[in-house]
Parts: structure tokens; sequence; C-alpha cells
């Protein structure tokens, strides 16, 4: 066989073990924070603020998606990608610099509890298989072909 320029980098194996935890953290997603915002759903919108509207209704349509993610850890990636930004970000931009000037800010116990998870994310994520999927393969095409 003649091997051409255009040979792509081979898909990374992805070790059951990764596989496995992607599943049971999307569980978990399903299961603990959809419960929670679901509950907060129907439990009653009226006196909410436009703000927690936004939150509660992004996070429980974030625990639906995730059921997909239960079945297809490798395809909703992305989700668990999205997990892992909004609470790095949250830590560094809202935690952070509340806890170095020792500002209190309300619930943010609560809040501790929904980021304890992003060390174990950051281990069962496989980063090799990311890598390969978004940056080493040909960007989808912009227009159709003339």
């Amino acid at each position: 066989m003649h091997e051409t320029q255009n040979t792509r980098p081979a898909r990374p194996h992805v070790p059951l073990w990764k596989s496995w935890g992607l599943r049971i953290l999307f569980a978990l997603m399903v299961g603990i924070m959809g419960t929670y915002q679901w509950s907060q759903i129907f439990g009653g919108t009226a006196d909410w603020t436009a703000w927690r509207g936004v939150g509660h209704t992004m996070l429980a349509s974030l625990a639906l998606v995730s059921l997909a993610g239960v079945f297809h850890p490798l395809k909703f990636l992305p989700v668990m990608l999205f997990e892992i930004a909004w609470k790095s970000l949250w830590l560094l931009a809202i935690a952070l610099p509340a806890w170095l000037d020792q500002r209190p800010i309300p619930d943010i116990l609560d809040l501790w509890s929904t980021v304890i998870g992003i060390p174990i994310m950051l281990a069962v994520v496989p980063w090799r298989y990311v890598w390969w999927l978004y940056f080493q393969q040909p960007v989808e095409p912009w227009r159709s072909a003339a």
C-alpha cells in the first residue's frame, strides 16, 4: 500500500475505566443535579429573579442532556467539558477573589459542593482523545464545495 500525505493521526485508545468514569459522572449529573434542579422548577418559580430562573433551567437542561452521556460518553464529551469550564471559571473568577478578600458569598457552601468534583472530572476525561478529536481532525468545511 502506498501511504499518502493526507494520513490522519489514529484515534487514541480510551481506557474502559475512563468511559465508565464518564458514565458514572453523567449518571450523577442526571440523578443529583437533575433531581435538585427539576424539583426547584416544579416547586414554583414565581419569586425567582430572571437570572435565578436562567441558572436553574440551564442546569436542569444540562442534567437532561447528560442522560445521553450515560449511554454515549465519548459523543457527549462537550457536555463534560462545559461542566469543567463553568465550574473552573466560577472558582477562579467568583470564589477565589471572594475568599482572598475574605468576602462572604451567599450560599457559597452549597456551591462548593457542586465544584468539588472537578478533580475527578479532570482525571476521567480522556484528554488525548479530546486533543485528537478537536485539534488534530480537519476543520469542517465553512461552505459547500463548488
